[in-house]
């Protein structure tokens, strides 16, 4: 139960208290004036009496006047108050639930919300991150998919750090993560009132159980925390049915029996395996749990064995507001745990610990001869014997009448199935490797086909997997690093290429220019990388550092410069080892680079020559806009170049202009010219005729010019 005021208890002990309702949808608050209904419903169970191993998803029905923005996945948050007079508590929460369905009336204009709680956000498949290491314990477990599906987990949640799981297979979900580890821990996850991710283990009724305080009509009984007023007479109509006088507690309640008493515990690691605790002498708790140990079963069994699940059912019971699945409750001298709430938002809910007695007295699916021959099924067909030096495993197929022999010892687990006496394959595995074989036969085309399907996890997993022969991958492949020394590929994409060889120069000592062609987003750059011998280490594109799977010291480097020892690669990974990749810091200078920029809204061919300055200059650009080509040098005085237009003229730009002539010796046949940017000036001879008109201009370097007259 949700710890709560001085006040509210005072007010909740008041029988003339009222209790208020109110919904807040995405932030905005909605009181009973625009509330028309609020209901939530569901249990701790996902079958229909008592279970371990479930994580059930309560669900909400909200209708609301005058609403605001409300789109799907909307939060909702109800909650509870107790009034009296001018005093109010502060709000228990009752429940927060995220928007499925949002519909609106088109007359009335109400806004309906089906809603889930986060557990159902938790139906996602768990693709776990490289750098997280399995086997991993249960508590972090729960705080990695905790944190993905985005809850808090509830303080009261108690796991035990020395259970461990493995990494999660294929299209495993987050919840049914979360379903094993309740079942581990003999009990089942909910999400509190508040929103928080809570495990309630399943306990002997008589451990929770408190004194009774008194048993007269209207007095409050309280156990550990938990209020249900009720009243221990009833009246009769003139029809005959049962009639509560004003103030009364419930409406209802019915004794639905008694389960027999835990005598064992199962969990199932999957469809042959299982673990199991106690006798068949009476009921057998069992749920799904891949990652089961006998500890698991030993410790849920201490704490259950003997336990009777009692079963009723209440209707309109008046209940502290601030009640939860998993408290104890006595309505009409029955008591249980409060293992379902259906609450319509009158504060006057129904309550319930689910299951029907008859049937398990009547009718019991799983007695003791029953669930006896059910776990033997699993263990008919198989035989163990151990010696001191190995231990075999005989498997029976009943089917086929084959005989596995599966021998386990120092140096190698083999395993031969055997039809007739053709051996059909073979599976070896020994300390440093698998080996698989098959036989085949050859196809049509001469061609040997064989379909091998390898799992190997978890994905952190840094072993060496070596194939000889062709390998056809139909689908796709995805690796943090794809090296290969010839390639022929039909259609490549890549979001991102470097012909750089960093970690090869690095590895031969070789502090030349890093020289290489990088292609990135819309550019294609040719890059110049000098290095003056400091060193760093490697990181992969996305910024993670990248370290050897096995020390390089002392290896071999191949012809394509990497590592080798025992002729086997060196491969790099993103996960930590004591072996980071290293190679030499180097300072890059984009020479040249091709691509598209954003010139006036329009994206244009861009060819940049040069590296430049810091301030942008000293370089040169061919741009091809699309009303002609530019070529431009972009020089500390200005840029120089030309420009070809579809007008059909050439434009050139930052030509030398004349900035004086000197005539002072025109009589003795010279002259002389000033150029911009040029401090010497230029000189021409002159050649005159008869009458003193010049006819012929010599420059400096011979060439003549005519002059006619």
């Amino acid at each position: 139960m949700r710890a709560t005021s001085d006040l509210y208890k005072r007010l909740l002990a008041n029988p003339g208290h009222v209790k208020e309702q109110r919904v807040v949808i995405n932030g905005e608050i909605y009181d009973e004036s625009r509330i028309v209904s609020a209901e939530s419903y569901g249990g701790a169970f996902e079958r229909d009496s008592l279970c371990i191993g479930s994580a059930v998803s309560r669900q909400a029905d909200v209708n609301v006047c005058m609403p605001g923005d409300v789109p799907a996945g909307a939060e909702v948050r109800l909650s509870c108050r107790l009034t009296l007079g001018d005093e109010s508590s502060e709000w228990v929460p009752k429940g927060t639930f995220y928007v499925d369905t949002p519909e609106t009336d088109s007359e009335t204009g109400v806004l309906s919300l089906h809603c889930f709680d986060a557990i159902l956000k938790a139906e996602i498949p768990w693709e776990p991150d490289q750098d997280l290491v399995f086997p991993m314990s249960m508590p972090e477990a729960m705080r990695v998919t905790a944190a993905i599906v985005g809850v808090e987990i509830d303080p009261r949640t108690e796991l035990n750090e020395a259970y461990t799981i493995d990494y999660p297979a294929t299209d495993t979900t987050i919840r049914q993560i979360w379903r094993w580890i309740a079942a581990a821990h003999g009990g089942n996850f909910i999400m509190a009132p508040d929103g928080k991710l809570r495990l309630v283990p399943l306990e002997k009724l008589e451990k929770q159980a408190v004194e009774v305080l008194g048993t007269e009509d209207g007095e409050a009984l309280d156990f550990g925390g938990f209020f249900l007023a009720l009243r221990a007479d009833a009246a009769a109509d003139a029809s005959g049915r049962t009639l509560h006088e004003t103030g009364q507690d419930l409406t209802s309640a019915h004794n639905n029996g008694l389960l027999r008493p835990v005598s064992r515990v199962t969990l199932l690691r999957d469809d042959e395996n299982m673990v199991t605790a106690g006798d068949d002498t009476g009921l057998e708790l069992s749920a799904d749990c891949p990652f089961a140990t006998q500890t698991m079963v030993d410790t849920i069994l201490d704490r259950l064995a003997g336990h009777q699940y009692q079963m009723f059912d209440a209707t309109a019971v008046n209940i502290d507001p601030a009640a939860e699945l998993g408290d104890l409750v006595e309505a009409d001298g029955i008591r249980s745990v409060l293992a379902q709430i259906d609450d319509d938002g009158t504060g006057y809910p129904d309550i319930a610990a689910p299951g029907e007695a008859e049937r398990e007295e009547e009718f019991p699916s799983a007695g003791p001869y029953t669930q006896e021959i059910n776990r033997k099924l699993a263990q008919t067909r198989s035989a163990i014997e151990k010696s001191a030096e190995e231990l075999r495993l005989y498997v029976q197929n009943d089917v086929t009448n084959a005989l596995a022999e599966v021998d386990i010892s120092l140096d190698a687990i083999s395993q031969r199935i055997t039809d007739g006496e053709a051996r059909t394959s073979e599976i070896e595995t020994k300390v440093d490797g698998i080996r698989l074989e098959t036989a085949t036969e050859a196809g049509a085309d001469g061609q040997v086909y064989a379909r091998i399907t390898i799992k190997i996890g978890p994905n952190a997993y840094s072993g060496y997997i070596k194939m000889e022969g062709n390998v056809d991958v139909s689908g796709q492949l995805s690796a943090d690093a794809l090296y290969a020394a010839l390639g022929d590929i039909a259609d490549l994409t890549v979001d991102r290429l470097s012909t750089s060889r960093r970690i090869v120069k690095y590895l031969a000592g070789d502090t030349t220019d890093d020289n290489f062609v990088r292609v990135h987003d819309q550019y294609v750059e040719f890059v110049s990388g000098e290095t003056d011998g400091s060193t760093e280490q490697a990181v992969n594109p996305s910024g993670m550092p990248i370290y050897w799977e096995a020390d390089p010291n002392g290896a071999d480097l191949g012809a394509d410069g990497y590592p080798y020892r025992d002729g086997e690669r060196i491969f790099t990974t993103t996960a930590e080892t004591d072996w980071p990749v290293m190679v030499y810091s180097y300072e890059e200078l984009v020479k040249r680079s091709i691509g598209f920029e954003d010139i006036d809204g329009t994206y244009t061919p861009v060819d940049t020559f040069g590296a430049g300055n810091p301030q942008g200059r000293h370089k040169s650009t061919l741009v091809k806009r699309r009303k002609g080509l530019e070529l431009m040098h972009l020089s500390d005085n200005g840029d120089i170049g030309f420009v070809a237009g579809d007008d059909g003229y050439l434009d050139l730009y930052g030509l030398r202009k004349t900035t004086a002539l000197d005539f002072s010796g025109w009589d003795d046949g010279t002259f002389t010219e000033t150029v911009e940017g040029i401090a010497e000036p230029y000189s021409y001879k002159v050649e005159f005729d008869s009458q003193g008109r010049p006819v012929k201009i010599t420059d400096d370097d011979g060439h003549e010019m005519a002059v006619t007259w």
